[in-house]
């Protein structure tokens, strides 16, 4: 398939507006979730579906893990994306929004926050700013499972949509989808590696 295009790269706050009030629009990547599921073109999923958690510090997650509920604690998630979608949806009352994961990280450890949402990849790039292990952090609960995926805006003709269907289902075939992604990560069965990688922003 022969197509003129443009990639850019935004804010992920600022790529979720676009997409949803602009035509000929293609998102990378973004969590294909309930409350979303009617905004979008769906044209495939990117990877194997993946765990998102909330975390706490080490020292907290014993206690934490106890309550009834974590809807009264601090939570902090970032703006626009399908990890605050869910806060929202859940009926959390104190959500912390901010622009990075690693803005919620800085405020966790200065006692600003009691949980951060983030998938265990996502935390593992993000703590690296900050020089600390994992081992700092402890699991208070599952949230949902993530699955990165390929959209569309609603405005774009569907004959262009199913061209992109067609055409990301033959890149599928051809090559693992995760290699692509996380080229040098132990988490992708060994398939063929393309040496492409994509970055997720949701």
């Amino acid at each position: 398939m022969k197509v003129n295009y443009k990639i850019k790269i935004y804010p992920w706050a600022r790529s979720y507006h676009i997409a949803q009030h602009e035509k000929n629009v293609l998102i990378y990547t973004i969590n294909r979730t309930l409350w979303r599921e009617n905004k979008f073109h769906w044209l495939g999923q990117f990877t194997t579906p993946k765990p998102v958690l909330f975390y706490a510090l080490a020292k907290n997650t014993a206690v934490f893990s106890k309550l009834n509920s974590i809807k009264n604690l601090r939570v902090g998630s970032q703006i626009g994306t399908a990890n605050v979608e869910f806060l929202e949806y859940q009926g959390f009352r104190k959500i912390n929004r901010v622009s990075h994961l690693t803005q919620t990280i800085g405020m966790l450890l200065r006692g600003r926050l009691d949980l951060i949402i983030a998938s265990p990849q996502h935390l593992k790039n993000a703590i690296v700013e900050y020089d600390m292990s994992l081992d700092a952090l402890g699991i208070v609960a599952d949230a949902f499972t993530s699955t990165p995926s390929f959209a569309m805006s609603l405005q774009t003709n569907i004959m262009t949509v199913n061209k992109f269907r067609q055409a990301f289902a033959k890149l599928k075939r051809k090559h693992n989808l995760c290699r692509i992604k996380y080229p040098m990560s132990d988490q992708c069965s060994s398939e063929t590696i393309n040496p492409r990688m994509i970055h997720s922003v949701d």
